[in-house]
């Protein structure tokens, strides 16, 4: 399975402190649409939930990347990422292509329910 970064997909610059990072484990979120499978390096999981996602109105249209928001309990208007448009996007990165060509095995933790 390819993983690539999700800022490099977001086309967003790395920090400095996620350099330090990426030297120890890493957190891994997995996106599947359809057939495709892959898996966004991000910085953390901050918790899940379910949500009722608004669209970004007539306005805005389509934006890149991004389903619609959400506001939270607090106030706070949070973007929400399309997965099929990453998987897209990511699909068609150099760094995920050379990813598929041949990584090697990494150990996988995963997060029990």
């Amino acid at each position: 399975m390819p993983l690539v970064g999700l800022n490099e997909v977001l086309e967003l610059p790395r920090r400095a402190k996620d350099k330090e990072k990426r030297k120890g484990e890493l957190t891994v979120v997995i996106a599947a649409s359809l057939d495709s499978r892959i898996g966004f390096i991000v910085d953390r999981i901050v918790g899940e939930g379910e949500v009722f996602i608004k669209s970004l109105g007539k306005h805005l249209g389509k934006v890149k990347n991004v389903s619609g928001a959400i506001i939270m309990p607090n106030g706070e208007v949070v973007i929400v990422l399309d997965v099929a448009d990453l998987i897209a996007h990511s699909v068609l990165s150099p760094s995920a292509m050379a990813e598929k060509k041949g990584a090697p095995e990494t150990k996988r933790k995963e997060k029990e329910s």
